[in-house]
């Protein structure tokens, strides 16, 4: 089930902005710019113009959209391992054996 791109953002604002209601910023944000990576690519000067926008979220975005690129770029095979991997219940405390 994919999720909403506000229902992605709120978690990454919420981690770089202190406690406060942040939906009114992600639903400006994503007003602005149309989509959760266009977003994330923005330029660092355009993402400053908007109010509530500052270092610590850009580079939250930066961090993401790094994260994003480098997973575009594993090989199918690699991508599908590391989605099926489940750890042995022995890592796992309080699992039953």
């Amino acid at each position: 089930m994919a999720l909403h791109d506000y229902e992605l953002l709120e978690p990454i604002l919420f981690r770089a902005l202190a406690p406060r209601d942040i939906k009114p910023l992600a639903r400006d944000l994503l007003d602005q710019f149309g989509d959760l990576s266009v977003m994330l690519s923005a330029a660092y000067a355009r993402l400053l113009e908007v109010t509530g926008i500052g270092q610590a979220v850009i580079a939250e975005f930066r961090l993401i959209e790094a994260v994003a690129l480098n997973s575009g770029q594993r090989p199918a095979r690699l991508r599908q391992t590391t989605a099926e991997f489940h750890p042995p219940r022995r890592w796992i405390p309080d699992a039953k054996k």
